[in-house]
């Protein structure tokens, strides 16, 4: 799921498929178990089936309690345009397990969480930490459109052209990709995100 969505394999229809393959094998043999619930909440978001996948994520967080699980529920809450609450389990996870390898991932999320509540500093904050933690992420550079909206567009730009050296084939309409949603909330703060990159050169 992760590497699909980051571009880190060759064949991103291959690797979904043996997402598909591998929740099938863990609902067969272990259906209330932590693995058989994320491979669930992974196929829900990339089905782009946003209520399917908060009402999973927030069984998975209830019946096995752990950061990771917390993350994805507080990933699924700001894609059904619910971001306020978001928040706390986001900043819990990042609590429980402050050096986990998917920090950077959960940091993006807190900033895009701030971004959908236009709240610009901890945006261009948690954007900045997610960065640098983890720079071949695939998340589009939120800190650069924060600091656009914070009236910084020579420093937004800096920002963004650094993260098209390093992701020299991103394009604008690669952002659905990883902030889906259709709620309102979620449309309108993305349409915002891409609105704010492109005044500073994104296409």
């Amino acid at each position: 799921y992760l590497a699909a969505s980051n571009d880190w394999v060759p064949d991103r229809s291959a690797a979904l498929h043996r997402l598909d393959v591998g929740s099938d094998n863990l609902q067969r043999l272990d259906p209330n178990g932590y693995f058989a619930y994320q491979a669930k909440v992974c196929q829900a978001f990339v089905r782009k089936d946003w209520p399917a996948m908060l009402r999973v994520s927030e069984e998975l967080a209830q019946r096995h309690p752990n950061p990771v699980a917390f993350a994805g529920y507080a990933q699924a809450l700001a894609l059904n345009g619910r971001p306020a609450e978001a928040v706390a389990p986001l900043e819990l996870a990042l609590r429980l397990s402050p050096r986990d390898a998917l920090r950077a991932e959960w940091q993006y999320r807190l900033a895009f969480a701030h971004f959908m509540l236009k709240q610009y500093e901890q945006a261009r904050d948690w954007g900045h930490i997610a960065q640098i933690n983890n720079p071949e992420l695939l998340w589009p550079p939120i800190h650069a459109a924060a600091l656009v909206r914070l009236g910084s567009k020579v420093e937004g730009k800096v920002v963004l052209d650094d993260f098209l050296l390093r992701h020299s084939k991103y394009e604008i309409s690669d952002i659905g990709q990883r902030l889906g949603g259709a709620d309102p909330r979620v449309v309108e703060s993305r349409d915002r995100l891409i609105a704010s990159l492109y005044e500073i050169g994104m296409r």
